[in-house]
């Protein structure tokens, strides 16, 4: 299935919102553990990624940067509102919200609401949930010492995908 790769903190801002439609909240942790299984959800289902970027390989797991930054003035708080773009427009601070993903930037109807289903049955996991089914997997835990300096490498799309394809039946209660 085609579709377009998103911004991850579109993505990002569409897993809040899902939450919060549900009345659910999501910490920056959780929604970090949930990219990343989306990312190997994405991979695994429709052999592309979702989002563009990276991973980082982090204490508690993987990261992606752009959305920590985004986010990280929310500490371990539930996150309550979508991140903004700040930019300068002749010479005045305009502040927007980022686009959400939907069937529309993704450019495939079926992809979207596959996405959506598999989002909704991550929000019932916990971010310790996540983080742990993150640590088993030796992308992580072979890489421990480095990870702790701050120098391991960051994931590759197969690191991702084994993880997910390891951590699948119980991704998918």
């Amino acid at each position: 299935m085609e579709f377009q790769a998103q911004n991850p903190i579109e993505v990002a801002d569409f897993v809040i919102d899902l939450a919060k439609k549900d009345g659910k909240y999501v910490t920056n942790l959780q929604l970090q553990k949930i990219l990343f299984f989306l990312q190997g959800y994405s991979l695994a289902t429709f052999g592309e990624p979702l989002m563009n970027g990276d991973f980082s390989k982090w204490k508690y797991g993987p990261v992606q940067k752009n959305v920590y930054q985004s986010f990280r003035s929310y500490g371990s708080s539930p996150i309550v509102a979508g991140a903004l773009d700040a930019y300068y427009d002749n010479g005045k601070l305009v502040l927007k919200r980022f686009p959400m993903i939907d069937q529309n930037s993704l450019g495939n109807e079926e992809v979207f609401q596959k996405i959506k289903i598999f989002t909704n049955k991550l929000l019932n996991k916990s971010a310790w949930q996540l983080v742990n089914m993150t640590h088993n997997h030796p992308s992580w835990k072979n890489n421990y010492n480095k990870i702790m300096q701050r120098c391991a490498a960051d994931y590759n799309k197969d690191e991702i995908l084994d993880c997910y394809k390891c951590n699948k039946d119980v991704l998918n209660d």
